[in-house]
């Protein structure tokens, strides 16, 4: 396996940094480097930076850990050229960039986080996959999730409250993130954002918020068995917490699960 160069490497960043305010300069010798170091041979599992968390990034692990330290910095020196940075590789056509950009923008500092939201609310409504939307996330809103969790909570309840499924898989997949951290506190917000959710949601939502209140049950048994509960109580709570209800069963605690399955048979008779 050819060994990276690292003092050349480091030489080729510095290079590419010069152009941090000149986003198309930037862009085509990021491209570059990028292309300069994929044909180099690595072996399977050594090459891709677990931070980025994507599959298209196929260059060696060196050459991206140092390209984001370096970046890294020059974000924190110079925040308003990252976010127009950002927002020219988002705009590229290769997807690659849009990893790079997300992770980008997943340090900005705090101060601008409101347009880092601006940038999360509006790339996401590109009609991404749930798969890749967790990607998003992790990528971009960390900081966020981090410092002012409750601004990404608005957000999914802003989104989770729209009609269409593409919202509401937003909402329920930036809910997912939220909830995964041990960190946050809020599960009321996320009950309630599903309580106005379930009664009209659709069946292709149905892995997403099975996975959400699978997660919310690690994370609180005793709340989210009684959240489960009070909505099979209720008539107008819809079919899909049923179905939910039933896959979730094995998860539910013992002193939950005997009276979740009577519900459960009683809407099943009455159906």
């Amino acid at each position: 396996m050819p060994a990276v160069n690292l003092l050349n490497l480091r030489k080729e960043i510095t290079s590419l940094l010069w152009e941090f305010t000149d986003p198309e300069s930037f862009r085509d010798k990021l491209a570059q480097l990028l292309d300069h170091y994929r044909i180099m041979s690595f072996r399977s599992g050594s090459g891709v930076l677990t931070s980025y968390q994507t599959p298209e990034l196929h260059v060696p692990q060196l050459v991206l850990h140092e390209l984001e330290l370096a970046l890294y910095q020059t974000i924190r020196e110079q925040p308003q050229a990252a976010l127009t940075l950002c927002d020219s590789l988002w705009n590229d056509v290769n997807l690659e960039m849009h990893t790079i950009a997300t992770r980008m923008l997943g340090q900005i500092p705090i101060e601008y986080m409101d347009q880092v939201l601006t940038r999360i609310n509006e790339w996401t409504q590109k009609g991404l996959k749930p798969s890749e939307l967790k990607v998003f996330f992790r990528n971009a809103a960390g900081l966020i999730r981090q410092k002012q969790p409750e601004k990404l909570m608005r957000s999914a309840q802003d989104w989770c409250a729209e009609p269409d499924n593409k919202n509401r898989e937003r909402g329920i997949q930036l809910m997912i993130y939220l909830v995964e951290d041990p960190a946050f506190i809020n599960l009321p917000a996320v009950y309630t954002a599903l309580e106005k959710m379930l009664p009209d949601a659709d069946a292709v939502l149905q892995p997403d918020l099975t996975e959400l209140i699978g997660l919310l049950l690690s994370r609180s048994e005793i709340e989210t068995s009684f959240f489960v509960r009070q909505m099979l109580e209720n008539p107008d709570s819809g079919k899909i917490i049923r179905r939910i209800a039933r896959k979730l069963l094995p998860k539910i605690p013992e002193s939950s699960r005997e009276s979740i399955q009577n519900l459960l048979r009683t809407s099943q008779k009455e159906n």
